[in-house]
């Protein structure tokens, strides 16, 4: 495909969604070889779906490798993350990553502050990873909200969902 789009003058941008682990409860369909398979204790279920726990560093640590994967072995023009934020709250659920904001947290940061800083983090090492591959590359987060499109360029400090949990 990516050869094709260029091959019409077209470019070819990668979209991904970093938090979210599943689409909905039937995990009998997933893979084997599926994160949520290898490594529950990364996944935290919210709602009807399972999302990695962004506070966890193998976590980040592991979206950030598939992100350096992506554009070292894939000509991609542009790199889209869709939902790179908390999950928009449910009503009667807790996203429960109190464990992980007690081990990781800084003194005196807030639960909110600490998953902003959770956030900051994985696009700084994600922002750092795709220019050590490809230093002119043009990286772009995306964030999709109710069918609308706001792109921005990859940046610190952007406001995240955290503060909606």
């Amino acid at each position: 495909m990516i050869q094709e789009a260029h091959a019409r003058g077209m470019e070819f941008h990668a979209w991904l969604n970093p938090y979210r682990a599943t689409f909905d409860e039937k995990l009998e369909i997933l893979s084997k070889d599926h994160d949520y398979n290898l490594h529950p204790d990364w996944m935290l279920k919210y709602g009807k779906k399972y999302y990695y726990n962004p506070g966890l560093p193998e976590v980040q640590q592991h979206l950030t490798n598939i992100m350096g994967e992506v554009v070292a072995n894939y000509d991609v023009d542009a790199v889209h993350f869709d939902d790179y934020f908390y999950p928009y709250k449910i009503t009667d659920e807790t996203f429960k990553d109190t464990e992980t904001y007690t081990k990781y947290a800084q003194p005196q940061q807030s639960l909110e502050d600490w998953r902003r800083s959770n956030i900051d983090s994985l696009v700084h090492k994600v922002h750092n990873t795709i220019k050590s591959k490809n230093p002119g590359f043009s990286s772009v987060l995306a964030h999709s909200e109710f069918g609308k499109q706001e792109y921005r360029p990859l940046r610190f400090g952007y406001p995240s969902r955290a503060d909606h949990l």
